[in-house]
This record gives C-alpha cells, sequence and structure tokens, in this order.
C-alpha cells in the first residue's frame, strides 16, 4: 500500500503575556479525520486521495508482476513487457523481443508436440522464436506479430525443419493472444485494488490527512 509522506507539524503560536490562548497551528489538529466527514465530502476526500495513490503507483513493480504472472502461469518469458491500463482504447499489454522456448515445452503441450515429432523423425534442427510490434504506438492483444527461424538442419530434412516453424509460429499467433488478454485482465486487477475506495481509504487514514467541511484537503 503507498503511503504518503505524514504532513509536517507547524510550531504552535506562543500566546501572549496579557493571557490570550494560543491559535493551535498544527497539521494534526487542523481538519477533520476522513471518518467524521459527511457521505458528500468523504466522495470527494475519496477523488483526491485516489489521484494522489495513482501518483505513486509503481509502473516498474506492476511489470515485474506481469512477467512473474504470465511465466509461471503461461510459460512465456520474453525480452520486454509493455502495457497501458488506463480504461482507454487501445490499451492492453503486450511482450516483445525473444521467446525462451525451453520453459514454454514445459507449459504448453503443443510446443513440446512439435519437438517430440522431430525428435520420432530424427531430426535435428533450431527453432527460434521472435515477437515483433515493440514500436507500434499501442500495446495490446492484436500489436504483436510472432516470427520464428528455423536453422542448423540437414537438407534432406527441410521440409519437415520447415513444417515445424510454421506449426510453431500458428501457435504463437494465438498464444500471444490469449496471454495479452489474461495479462490484461490481470494488470486491471492490480490497478484498479490500488486505486478502490477501501484502499484509497486506508491509505488516507494510515497517513492522517485532514479534511474541511466539503471534503477538501485542508491545507
Amino acid at each position: 500500500m503507498p503511503k504518503g509522506k505524514r504532513p509536517p507539524q507547524s510550531r504552535m503560536n506562543k500566546g501572549r503575556d496579557n493571557g490570550t490562548k494560543s491559535a493551535v497551528l498544527s497539521r494534526k489538529a487542523y481538519g477533520l479525520p476522513f471518518s467524521r466527514l459527511k457521505a458528500e465530502a468523504k466522495a470527494r476526500a475519496l477523488e483526491w486521495g485516489r489521484e494522489r495513490v495513482s501518483e505513486c503507483f509503481e509502473g516498474e513493480e506492476l511489470t515485474r508482476n506481469l512477467e512473474e504472472y504470465v511465466a509461471e502461469k503461461h510459460g512465456l518469458s520474453a525480452d520486454k513487457c509493455f502495457w497501458s491500463l488506463g480504461h482507454c482504447q487501445g490499451d492492453g499489454v503486450a511482450f516483445y523481443g525473444a521467446i525462451d522456448l525451453d520453459p514454454l515445452k514445459q507449459a504448453q503441450p503443443e510446443v513440446a508436440a512439435i519437438y517430440a515429432r522431430l525428435r520420432l523423425m530424427g531430426i535435428s534442427c533450431y527453432l527460434d522464436a521472435h515477437v515483433e510490434g515493440a514500436n507500434s504506438h499501442y500495446h495490446h492483444y492484436n500489436s504483436m506479430s510472432a516470427r520464428v527461424d528455423v536453422a542448423d538442419y540437414e537438407p534432406e530434412h527441410e521440409a519437415q525443419a520447415e513444417q515445424a516453424g510454421e506449426d510453431l509460429q500458428r501457435f504463437l499467433d494465438d498464444f500471444l493472444k490469449d496471454v495479452s488478454r489474461d495479462a490484461e485482465r490481470y494488470g486491471y486487477e492490480a490497478v484498479d485494488g490500488e486505486t478502490s475506495d477501501e484502499h484509497v481509504q486506508e491509505w488516507i487514514e494510515a497517513n492522517e490527512y485532514r479534511f474541511r467541511r466539503d471534503g477538501a484537503q485542508a491545507e
């Protein structure tokens, strides 16, 4: 849970010698705590807090979480992860660069079957998978383009080796879209959870922010 800095306390003005009471200017004492606001004022305070929490949101942490999520669930390990999750047209999650096929073979039976067929035919070849599209303006399920290169095979095995590459590319075309949509759902759950009313209220109360009666932050 992101936490802002606790507001610094102002010094109290000393009372005069004639006995006049000093004015308490402490930030902690000025204004009302969130719990004492009325419903309409609470709504305004939550919107203020939501903006502050969004500013504190750690984008790099979400990127790491997305990468770990698709690696553990789908076996996808790529060089780059780009995302935009603001509930706008063109938003989504995309993965680019070289794909590590070893964990993909472990997690996806279709990929394991491609390698198994090559072994059964006694064919040795090298498959290299790459995802292009990182320079696109938008990053989502439809911004990725898979490319598979085949190399290091005997001339008499060219047809079978090239067929394995085509099979892998067809699989990746659909697989990447499915993974992207799943990662987008996961990402939105994380982002929306950070800015939910419950989370924002916890953040406000943990930082002891104070408000005027209309819900505006007390300066």
